[in-house]
């Protein structure tokens, strides 16, 4: 396998701790943290950047700005359904964390504010969605009172914090009824924490590794959706290395059957770079060595590249962090977006590439178009926007 690395736009370079999602052929991000040599700062809630994964550009939106304009914040979670992208929680910039939930349309670019989610303050969750629901799950936070509590919530507390700590809440937004619920799952769900990685395969979503109290996991969990039950603790099958625990680290599905691992923080507080898959059918390991070792990366997403074969990576720390920064070095943080290709690009996309790239823009760009088959005048129509 191959990667490349691809500057980032100048006004989210050095990003970290930022939402991000797919939507179609875009990744948008939102929110987090910089730093530089010098400081450390707040992205402003007011601008979402969208990746087009066909044309490889960037674009800087601006979010209408009135009262339904969130906080700055970071480790909060965007979730798109639709049409539109929903904002979960996060820590903002008054150091608190945040018990919200907004809804960004992404046609008008306008935030519109849901009453609170029956949930406490949380951040480093994660979320996804099935059919007519947006799930959210775990997190780190404070304790909530226990006639707010749901019965199958349970906290593990902050040793330094006590009343702070790691939950293993499962939680549920319709949208088409505009109410939340606790889905009822059976089996063992996995115990509370913070910092996962999570893939989701249409009806099975996997959970790996993430931060309970003092440790870092490298625990496989699943949750199937239609039969509404957790699987446990999926063991590695043989005798193959298994990556070491980690939080704060890039996770995505992978050409159907692979969740793909990299980077984020050991039990050693140290910063790491290693790229491993785990194979969802025969519940194994394999880790990924490239010609190249990347740098590490610490509180960044990955994302499913448009043919479904590659992965995106979009900046995050190269540092840990936990130990005090001398901001010595010129790059605290990683100014590009990391490409794996585990695949070579499929011909179709490729020429649907070149053919935009050489007439997009034309005078007789539609002329052009309307010589191809209906269903790709269609597909490039869709991808170019």
């Amino acid at each position: 396998m191959n990667f490349n690395c691809y500057p980032l736009p100048e006004s989210l370079g050095m990003a970290y701790g930022y939402s991000s999602f797919r939507h179609r052929h875009k990744i948008f991000v939102y929110g987090g943290c910089a730093e530089d040599p010098s400081s450390e700062y707040f992205l402003p809630s007011d601008i979402i950047h969208e990746l087009n994964l066909f044309t490889r550009t960037w674009t800087k939106h601006l979010i209408k700005q009135n009262s339904s304009l969130p906080n700055k914040r970071v480790y909060s979670l965007m979730v798109p359904h639709g049409d539109m992208a929903y904002l979960f929680c996060g820590f903002d910039k008054m150091e608190y964390r945040i018990c919200d939930f907004r809804g960004l349309d992404l046609n008008t670019f306008e935030f519109k504010v849901f009453p609170k989610p029956p949930v406490s303050e949380r951040d480093k969750m994660e979320g996804w969605t099935y059919e007519n629901q947006i799930y959210f799950f775990g997190g780190y936070g404070p304790l909530p009172p226990s006639s707010e509590r749901n019965s199958r919530f349970t906290h593990k507390p902050d040793p330094t914090y006590h009343y702070y700590g790691w939950n293993n809440e499962l939680v549920a937004y319709n949208v088409k009824m505009e109410s939340w619920i606790y889905p009822s799952i059976k089996g063992e769900a996995p115990t509370g924490r913070a910092a996962y990685g999570l893939a989701q395969f249409g009806h099975r979503v996997y959970f790996m590794c993430g931060r309970r109290m003092e440790t870092r996991c490298n625990e496989v969990h699943m949750l199937d959706l239609r039969e509404e039950k957790w699987s446990g603790e999926i063991k590695p099958v043989g005798r193959a290395p298994v990556p070491e625990g980690r939080s704060w680290f890039a996770c995505s599905p992978l050409a159907g059957e692979y969740v793909y691992v990299q980077g984020g923080i050991n039990n050693k507080d140290k910063a790491i770079s290693d790229i491993w898959l785990f194979n969802i059918n025969t519940h194994t390991w394999s880790e990924i060595l490239t010609k190249q070792v990347p740098t590490p990366r610490v509180a960044c997403r990955a994302h499913l590249g448009l043919d479904g074969t590659s992965v995106i990576v979009i900046s995050g720390r190269r540092e840990d962090m936990f130990e005090q920064i001398s901001y010595q070095s010129d790059q605290i943080c990683n100014t590009d977006y990391f490409v794996l290709q585990q695949e070579p690009t499929s011909l179709k996309l490729l020429c649907l590439q070149r053919l935009h790239m050489l007439i997009k823009g034309t005078m007789d760009w539609e002329i052009q178009v309307g010589w191809l088959p209906v269903h790709l005048q269609v597909e490039l129509s869709q991808l170019s926007i």
